[in-house]
């Protein structure tokens, strides 16, 4: 997550949107770039038996700073001005993550900044 996804593919998607980046020259190249780390990501941290990382049946810090930055790029904005759109097996994490999460509140100001990026 960190060394690909994290410092590679989300820049790519995040900042251009926020402002605190350029776009990469090929929007598209970059989505499928990331698409790819996800998968790879999916197979190798959520696969069972459980739904979090590692297949734990609870979400550990791993998946609050994973689900985390997933939920970030989720967002409308994203899809609007990047064209990128999570991977399935992610988007069921990341449903999954939100509705198991008590404490998933603090992702309510990323979500009203996003929507001022519109």
């Amino acid at each position: 997550m960190s060394t690909n996804f994290g410092k590679g593919d989300f820049p790519n998607i995040w900042y251009p949107v926020t402002g605190f980046g350029p776009a990469p020259a090929d929007q598209a190249a970059a989505n499928k770039k990331a698409c790819e780390n996800l998968d790879v990501f999916s197979k190798k941290f959520l696969c069972g038996p459980g739904k979090f990382i590692g297949g734990e049946a609870t979400p550990s810090i791993a998946d609050y700073v994973c689900a985390s930055k997933f939920h970030c790029v989720s967002v409308p904005v994203i899809k609007a001005k990047t064209g990128f759109e999570l991977p399935a097996r992610i988007k069921v994490y990341l449903l999954d993550f939100m509705s198991t999460c008590k404490s998933k509140s603090f992702l309510e100001q990323h979500d009203g900044f996003m929507a001022s990026k519109a």
